[in-house]
């Protein structure tokens, strides 16, 4: 359940990170300017493959257990990495009122 509703920021773009350390239970991960590129890189790799169709935005992961629910939230189209960390645009079409995110 989500505490806020939420909102598209005025340019489009959402704030998938702040730059930071995040322990986990046995590394830290560590979100730098560096690593804020690489995902950008990593994703604009991904997305020469043939029938990208974009990242799949879903509930808590659910996509990656085959007993729960998939369905998009939203499509990732694109990734860049900013001062604060980096960012990503959906296109308005791919959030769940569309079709091509129901599923």
């Amino acid at each position: 359940m989500m505490r806020h509703p939420f909102t598209l920021a005025n340019d489009g773009w959402i704030h998938l990170v702040p730059l930071g350390e995040y322990p986990n239970s046995d590394v830290v991960q560590v979100v730098d300017p560096l690593s804020a590129q690489s995902i950008v890189n990593s994703f604009y790799r991904d997305a020469l493959r043939p029938n990208f169709a974009g990242l799949l935005v879903d509930r808590a992961h659910f996509s990656t257990d085959l007993n729960k629910p998939s369905e998009a939230m939203g499509w990732i189209d694109a990734v860049e990495a900013r001062a604060a960390g980096p960012c990503c645009s959906c296109s308005a079409a791919a959030w769940p009122t569309s079709p091509r995110a129901q599923p």
